[in-house]
């Protein structure tokens, strides 16, 4: 009876171990396939994060020291850095600029963008300036880049400053920055809305400016301004327009108001 009994323990003991091992083997090989599944999902995730960061890596300028606003800037106190930012290109320089100054003080280790800065070039021929007469752009803001556009009664529509960052607005009038012949344009354009009733200034908004291309101004200034461009010799004049074209255009114009009267 005794080796009947021990038989039949034994056998349950050999049962009941091989549920066990059994057991132990389905759970290691359940959080195996748990772990790998976790690494896989991990490496999956990580190499997602890397290609987003890798969108907003960029070299950009970084001052090595504090700088005084009206220093020259140089490699002597600017270093080349790569860096993860959300800046766009029209706001960075990726490379040093011949004659650039610092027009504020500059901390070190701040990235160096076209609001810290300026160029010989940019001080002799680039100026803040209010234009007035353009029609409201409720979604605008500061910093934004536009086209600004010029649409005559007949339904003929010019591009007359391209690609121009809004420095400002304040009470309907915006701030650009305009060289002289761009002045002279707006000034005509302004003499253009009293002179054509229905006439209308407004604003077209680059959504990606960092990718968009500039698009080319085709306004024809009247003849007074045309004639004030020739005599201050700039080189893009008559490529731009001519005494005819503009001619030819204010006569469709009157042509429509004969129509229309």
């Amino acid at each position: 009876m005794r080796r009947i009994r021990m038989k039949r323990n034994t056998v349950h003991y050999l049962i009941l171990s091989s549920i066990l091992i059994g057991g132990l083997a389905l759970m290691l090989s359940f959080t195996y396939f748990a772990v790998s599944t976790l690494k896989e999902n991990y490496k999956t995730k990580e190499l997602e994060i890397n290609k987003k960061v890798a969108m907003f890596e960029r070299m950009v300028l970084v001052a090595k020291t504090d700088i005084k606003a009206g220093s020259v800037l140089s490699e002597e106190n600017l270093v080349k850095k790569k860096i993860v930012c959300d800046l766009g290109t029209e706001d960075v320089p990726l490379s040093l600029m011949q004659d650039m100054k610092a027009k504020v003080d500059i901390k070190e280790g701040a990235i160096i963008t076209e609001s810290v800065f300026v160029t010989s070039n940019a001080c002799s021929d680039k100026r803040l300036t209010g234009v007035e007469g353009i029609s409201p752009c409720l979604f605008l803001k500061e910093n934004d880049y536009v086209d600004v556009r010029i649409s005559f009664p007949n339904g003929e529509d010019f591009c007359l400053l391209s690609k121009k960052k809004v420095r400002g607005i304040e009470e309907g009038i915006y701030i650009f920055e305009l060289d002289e012949r761009e002045l002279i344009c707006v000034s005509s354009a302004k003499v253009d809305l009293k002179r054509y009733p229905e006439t209308c200034m407004y604003l077209v908004k680059y959504e990606e400016p960092d990718i968009q291309k500039q698009g080319k101004e085709t306004y024809i200034p009247n003849l007074e301004s045309m004639a004030l461009l020739s005599s201050l010799e700039f080189g893009d004049v008559n490529e731009m327009v001519s005494d005819d074209k503009r001619l030819e255009f204010e006569g469709r114009l009157d042509l429509r108001t004969l129509q229309k009267g």
